[in-house]
């Protein structure tokens, strides 16, 4: 555990490195590659970039003269080490823009809050308790004594999970369950305690499983409802079908269609003796992690409405009754026990005195019990670390995840090289005839394979799963932020006196005032750790939403302003949000206040800000309105004013026409209700007829106007 004095002293330590490292490109919403990230390093910092070259160059001089191995090569030394960090931090601000887009949304809500935590409790155990019991039986009637995860392992009898007819080994169909009803679109702003209402209406509803919100589709969900045997699934559909929550009419059918999915496969680095053991413990850990879940606590004597998932004050003063489903039974029977003996009365394989064999051959059997146990019990995919509440959203992340041999990779790279030999030879050349002639004595910073870099993310995902340890997946450490919030709190006195500016109290170190105020003043923190705890549940998810390479960053914690005007300008008059538009100063259009960072209406059906941001950044590309220049009329300025290393971004407000790039608040903006200044200017004498693009020769004399369309 990180101390006090250790926290701020890391966050001292950090905020100076993360300033001499980019010269600030922190407050930048746009990420740079390494080249234009170097040029900006090195013309920011020309003496600490040379100390950079001469650490490179003395590295590689050792390994010519066989001092350090060729492996020393990959480690991340000089510009390679200050780029990651750099692009850690990015990452991680880009993860934040999508935490503050959806963090309103009901989906959200229900995944990651503190106050869901009972709904997800009950969920997981409608799911994954039966399956258990499933697994148990199947386990002592033998299923699972040949289990293997290997590419080219026989199937596993009575196998959900079977290859198509048609011989493609590498996707899979897994058959509907029967009463099974399919819900073919859920809004991200609905509730699934007002689904799960919905769907009770009919008799012998037992669980709804809902899949992860859609990008492509925006942000909107699949549904299915299970039913008990003997439910007459088309006479459930005619009771719910055309339903409405909330304005929005759902639709349904009778799930008889089996999951069909491409089987994924790890690299075959996973295949080692390291790695399978270092696997076997994190199985092991992971699934008692989740049957900790399923297991009676103290945590269960909540009321009912918390165990039914009512997190709104609304709905606790609604006096709901408890339904069947909200009674979710606990796990009374561990099946980690029963796997572990299962292994224990295992016999040991005989390879005929080799040692090394026998070992690989007895780690391997046991983490594809374990692996066997997370899929067919706990509904969790160990290799894409998705932890799913009931099959059918596993079904749809990973239908089936096994390891690749070593001649598997082998062909994908022989057969990725010959797809792009002949459209890679002419860019090459191109490309070698434009580089620096010093750059191609220099090896790339990043030299890792592409196996050693998916063990390193894996690895990054399940700490952050599994130990909470979330700053290599782009997380916030809790200590350091309170560092960071208590600051301004802390009046330095002299060199071993500092006070508290809200008590007056005084105290030998920086590090007792953060934590008198974290524990005396929590009013002053609160709130912003709680939103950052949220933050961190989030990154845990190693599913969680991926922000692509046109997603801003966030700044200081917020959304990118200069695209909030625009955004909210265009979106200002959709649904029913729009009744109180306002203005923002004289200079923008019409703004609504509900859709701004935060709001409960931000995230309404259809609209969703991530989306506009880049549909409005993609609309300025393609209207070729660069950052640097603005119209006189219309709208200027690009949305984008980033282009080839430039930090700002520009963008023009509509109807004014100001071009400006970099952040607004440095650049002079005129006011657009002033008059036009009077005097000579260099206007076209053309202009004086009037501001008109053409005249239309076909209107009638005497037609009134002359026709023009106005600039």
């Amino acid at each position: 555990m990180r101390t006090w004095k250790g926290a701020t002293r890391a966050t001292v330590d950090m905020n100076e490195a993360m300033t001499s490292m980019t010269g600030g490109t922190i407050g930048t919403t746009t990420t740079l590659n390494f080249k234009q990230f170097a040029e900006w390093f090195r013309a920011s910092h020309p003496h600490t970039a040379k100390q950079d070259d001469d650490e490179w160059r003395q590295l590689r001089d050792d390994v010519e003269r066989g001092i350090l191995p060729e492996a020393a090569l990959k480690n991340k030394i000089g510009m390679a080490r200050r780029f990651d960090r750099y692009r850690k931090e990015y990452y991680s601000r880009q993860l934040y823009s999508v935490f503050l887009t959806h963090r309103a949304s009901a989906w959200f809500v229900e995944r990651y809050s503190p106050a869901s935590a009972a709904l997800r409790r009950r969920v997981n155990r409608s799911g994954r308790v039966p399956a258990v019991v499933q697994f148990i039986s199947a386990l002592r009637a033998g299923e699972y004594a040949s289990v293997s995860f290997d590419e080219n392992a026989p199937p596993r009898p009575n196998a959900m999970d079977r290859p198509l007819e048609d011989g493609d080994d590498k996707r899979v169909e897994i058959d509907a369950p029967s009463g099974q009803v399919f819900v073919k679109t859920v809004p991200p702003t609905t509730r699934r305690v007002d689904l799960e209402k919905l769907f009770g209406k009919a008799k012998g509803f037992q669980w709804l499983a809902l899949s992860d919100p859609s990008v492509k589709k925006a942000f909107h969900r699949v549904g299915w409802a299970q039913y008990a045997e003997g439910t007459d699934p088309e006479m459930v559909v005619r009771a719910v079908d055309g339903q409405k929550i909330d304005m929005f009419t759902f639709h349904m059918g009778i799930n008889n269609t089996p999951s069909i999915g491409r089987v994924r496969f790890a690299p075959s680095a996973c295949g080692t003796l390291a790695q399978l053991e270092a696997d076997l413990e994190r199985a092991k850990e992971l699934a008692i992690m989740l049957e900790d879940d399923l297991v009676e606590s103290d945590e269960d004597k909540g009321d009912a409405e918390a165990a039914a998932g009512n997190t709104d004050s609304n709905d606790a003063q609604a006096e709901r009754q408890p339904m069947p489903w909200d009674r979710a039974a606990p796990l009374h029977e561990r099946g980690s026990r029963h796997v572990q003996n299962t292994l224990d009365a295992m016999d040991q394989p005989d390879f005929g005195g080799d040692v090394d064999a026998a070992r690989l051959a007895q780690t391997k059997s046991a983490l594809d019990l374990w692996i066997a146990y997370l899929r067919y019990g706990l509904h969790t995919c160990f290799y894409c670390l998705a932890p799913c509440s009931f099959a059918e959203e596993l079904h749809r992340k990973c239908i089936a995840h096994v390891r690749s041999p070593p001649e598997r990779d082998d062909q994908d790279k022989i057969d990725k090289e010959e797809r792009g030999a002949d459209r890679g030879d002419e860019r090459d050349e191109r490309d070698r005839d434009e580089r620096d002639p010093k750059a191609d004595r220099r090896p790339a910073p990043n030299s890792k394979s592409s196996d050693e870099r998916w063990l390193e993310l894996f690895d990054n995902k399940f700490r952050a799963m599994v130990k909470g340890d979330v700053a290599d997946a782009g997380g916030r450490d809790v200590a350091e932020e309170t560092s960071k919030l208590a600051a301004p709190y802390i009046k330095k006195e002299t060199a071993d006196k500092y006070r508290c500016k809200q008590c007056d109290k005084l105290f030998r170190a920086p590090e007792f005032v953060i934590k008198h105020v974290a524990s005396k003043h929590g009013e002053l923190v609160s709130d912003k750790l709680e939103e950052v705890s949220l933050f961190n549940a989030f990154v845990r998810d190693a599913t969680h939403l991926q922000p692509d390479k046109n997603t801003p960053a966030s700044i200081d914690d917020k959304l990118p302003a200069p695209l909030l005007p625009l955004i909210e300008g265009m979106m200002g008059g959709f649904g029913a949000a729009s009744r109180t538009p306002s203005r923002i100063g004289n200079t923008g259009p019409a703004v609504n206040p509900a859709l701004m960072p935060g709001a409960a209406g931000m995230d309404g059906p259809g609209f969703n800000l991530q989306q506009q941001m880049m549909m409005m950044l993609q609309m300025g590309m393609m209207m070729g309105t660069g950052g640097g220049s603005g119209g006189s009329g219309g709208m200027g300025g690009g949305v984008m004013g980033a282009a080839g290393g430039m930090s700002g971004i520009g963008m023009g407000v509509m109807g004014g026409g100001t071009g400006m790039a970099g952040p607004m608040s440095q650049r002079p903006r005129r006011d657009l209700d002033a008059p036009p200044a009077s005097g000579p200017t260099n206007e076209d004498p053309r202009a004086s007829r009037g501001r008109v693009s053409y005249l239309d020769l076909d209107e009638e004399p005497g037609g009134g106007g002359d026709g023009g369309l106005p600039y």
